[in-house]
């Protein structure tokens, strides 16, 4: 994959929603306080290099360099590797390696909510009421 291509939409706060099993899955939208609506979902994750919590990435083909740094660490190819670059004081690199990923659309709200209607749903740490 050289290039991850995202829905339109104002997807400028991201965070690692879950991370667990092999599966790391980033949320994104204009504000990450009671919904979101966007979800990148990597499998078998081999490398990542983030921060929890970002802004405003700038989603890119990974550089030569970038590949060969995550061949070392990984030993093989992987099947996706998605990089970015986020805000600070500088540009940051990140990366992320999995054996691929999936991207979700749909409104997922962080509270309790009992009229959903059809492509919303409750955030995974939402018991059902």
């Amino acid at each position: 994959m050289e290039r991850l291509e995202l829905p339109d939409g104002g997807w400028w706060d991201w965070e690692i929603m879950s991370w667990s099993s092999g599966c790391l899955r980033l949320a994104a939208d204009t504000d990450l306080t009671y919904h979101h609506g966007l979800e990148l979902v990597f499998r078998d994750v081999s490398y990542v290099a983030c921060p929890s919590l970002f802004h405003h990435p700038w989603f890119r083909a990974p550089t030569g360099a970038e590949r060969a740094h995550v061949r070392r660490y990984v030993g093989d190819r992987p099947a996706v590797l998605v990089a970015f670059d986020i805000d600070g004081p500088g540009p940051l690199p990140c990366l992320i390696a999995a054996d691929r990923v999936e991207v979700v659309a749909g409104t997922v709200y962080r509270y309790h909510r009992a009229d959903l209607k059809p492509g919303e749903r409750l955030a995974d740490w939402l018991a059902p009421s």
